[in-house]
């Protein structure tokens, strides 16, 4: 294959092709990020959201309509660039041995597709560190309960000293059932994601799957109770939470429409740009043809109320 401008224009249109297969292999049960996050469109260089401090619910109608001036707080997230390439010698162009990146192009069509697990990944676990609406950190153990006007209390989403076991879920489960809004009410917010890294997978399925107390290795269960935890909550495994911590787990409502997270797409990074003129500085100084995917977009925090971090 001589270097020339059609021959390169048509190693492009091969090479986007490669990449599409591995895009388009990516299926919505690998995207996890889904249930954790709202993807929100964007259109500038970031996007401000007005967040809703009180889940508002139905009243019986008595006598004029109650309009609520709901409390809303301003959350502003930026966009930012995101990545992925590599090079392809000339040489291989010459010697008509393209064949032998195309794996490398399906990665990369791959990687591209799971770019919102990646992005959501990492707001999981820096959670604990990034602001989110209210002024504290997403994961904290002071979160202001503002009913009519005072702060009276706080409220909590972030536990220390909280391995994963039955008693631990139940007692997580029941503070997140409890959490209040702005009206003083509860907020109706029924956990149902488990979220664990691999080494607690088993753990978690005994909690939610397990027929029997028994299985839950707990001293005061017998083989013979039934286990109440019992379908409270799926499992989903996060195989990167191994490299964060072992020990730490998650518990998500992920049933509203509203998500604890944010993945704001400006650019989603689902084609290939190539620089692949022969007039190219790179093709003509060193000899590599560039092949790369990039997008623009960020991940942010929505409602802390929905999710709560447990840490051993």
């Amino acid at each position: 294959m001589f270097l020339q401008s059609s021959t390169l224009a048509a190693a492009r249109v091969g090479f986007d092709r490669i990449f599409q297969e591995g895009y388009q292999a990516i299926t919505q049960a690998d995207l996890w990020w889904m249930q954790l996050a709202s993807a929100r469109p964007s259109t500038d260089k970031s996007n401000i959201y007005h967040l809703l401090k009180l889940m508002p619910r139905m009243r019986k109608w008595v006598g004029a309509r109650i309009l609520h001036n709901l409390s809303m707080a301003d959350y502003t997230l930026v966009n930012e660039p995101y990545e992925d390439g590599f090079e392809i010698d000339v040489d291989d162009f010459e010697d008509d041995k393209l064949g032998i990146y195309d794996d490398g192009l399906r990665q990369m069509g791959r990687a591209a597709a799971l770019w919102g697990n990646d992005i959501i990944y990492t707001a999981l676990v820096a959670g604990s560190t990034q602001l989110c609406y209210d002024g504290q950190y997403f994961f904290d153990t002071d979160h202001p309960l503002v009913v009519a006007g005072s702060a009276d209390t706080v409220q909590v989403n972030l536990h220390a000293t909280t391995a994963l076991t039955a008693a631990n879920y139940a007692t997580t489960y029941q503070t997140m059932i409890a959490r209040k809004g702005e009206d003083g009410k509860p907020l109706n917010i029924v956990p149902n994601l488990l979220i664990v890294p691999p080494s607690l997978k088993f753990t978690g399925l005994r909690i939610v799957k397990a027929v029997n107390a028994g299985y839950l290795m707990n001293a005061s269960s017998t083989a013979a109770d039934d286990n109440i935890l019992r379908g409270t909550a799926e499992v989903l495994v996060i195989p990167e939470l191994e490299t964060d911590s072992s020990s730490t787990w998650y518990l998500a409502d992920a049933s509203k429409p509203v998500k604890p997270f944010i993945f704001q797409q400006r650019r989603l990074p689902n084609r290939i740009d190539v620089l692949n003129k022969p007039t190219d500085s790179n093709v003509f100084n060193e000899r590599v043809v560039k092949v790369g995917c990039d997008g623009r977009g960020a991940a942010g925090y929505a409602l802390w109320q929905l999710i709560d971090k447990c840490t051993a």
